[in-house]
């Protein structure tokens, strides 16, 4: 039998509004979809060289590495390429990877201990993030704003309880980048995406 999250975990959840959960996946689970992200964006990188819009392909396939040495030889191209894998991983059933993670055992258990039994994805997001310095300004920017994931669903969604689970593929840190959350923010009223309201309540808190 699997262990969902524990009582302490789950007053966490009620109290904060996020939980952070350390080593749901191993690297065994992970690498399927780390592979199925390589191939993608490898394969756009060799058709967008072929085509002369890339002038030279990085030898460094790291997952963490690989897509901002593009950005550094050629912006435009890492943007194609980043559209790229939202085209073609954005969904688990283009990607046998994110289905793995999305219908792991031990991950769903710990879903369960919030939801109940009755589990619907919605939506399954794959966001390649450059360092700001190596955005292409009007694609997928790294940095966005403080906001509800809630503000993004129909409002006849405010009374159901919708979990965002948010799973790394590289070491996350303040360094890097990381997710920001608010603390308490879920006993706030729900605010539409990316209003100056939901930035205000969030500095606020973390003030």
């Amino acid at each position: 039998m699997i262990n969902g999250l524990s009582t302490e975990q789950l007053e966490q959840f009620d109290s904060d509004g996020y939980l952070i959960v350390h080593d749901v996946f191993s690297e065994d689970d992970l690498a399927p979809l780390i592979n199925d992200i390589t191939e993608a964006t490898t394969e756009k990188a060799v058709e967008l060289h072929q085509e002369g819009k890339l002038k030279s392909i990085p030898n460094n396939k790291a997952i963490d590495a690989y897509l901002k040495e593009i950005a550094e030889i050629d912006g435009q191209a890492s943007a194609e390429i980043t559209q790229h894998l939202y085209n073609t991983l954005q969904y688990g059933y283009k990607s046998k990877g994110l289905f793995n993670i999305v219908s792991h055992r031990k991950f769903l258990s710990m879903l369960e201990s919030i939801l109940g039994p009755e589990i619907i994805s919605s939506v399954l997001l794959l966001r390649p993030k450059l360092p700001t310095r190596l955005e292409v300004k009007e694609h997928y920017p790294g940095v966005v704003g403080m906001h509800q994931d809630q503000g993004y669903f129909s409002k006849h969604c405010d009374n159901d309880l919708i979990v965002t689970c948010w799973i790394p593929m590289v070491e996350a840190t303040e360094e890097n980048g990381c997710l920001v959350v608010c603390p308490g923010a879920v006993s706030y009223t729900h605010l539409r995406a990316h209003e100056t309201e939901a930035d205000l309540v969030c500095r606020l808190l973390l003030e």
